[in-house]
């Protein structure tokens, strides 16, 4: 018999707070990037509620440091 286990799908949240851990960013470096809080940037990655401009900015700011970062190991 086999045993299933499941698996929590990861958050938007904690998939963003894998980004800013390989993009080398502290939660006060991403807060102070993106004009908002430390403590939404916690909130966000932690599934707590956050209101929506700040998540928009968060994911937002890490997509352009990723793409951009992206693209410097392209040239």
């Amino acid at each position: 018999m086999a045993i299933v286990t499941r698996v929590k799908p990861e958050t938007m949240g904690e998939s963003a707070r894998k980004v800013r851990l390989a993009l080398h960013l502290t939660q006060q470096e991403l807060a102070a990037l993106t004009g908002i809080s430390r403590e939404a940037v916690y909130q966000f990655e932690h599934n707590l509620p956050v209101v929506l401009d700040a998540r928009r900015r968060i994911l937002k700011k890490l997509w352009a440091i990723k793409t951009a970062s992206h693209r410097d190991l392209l040239s």
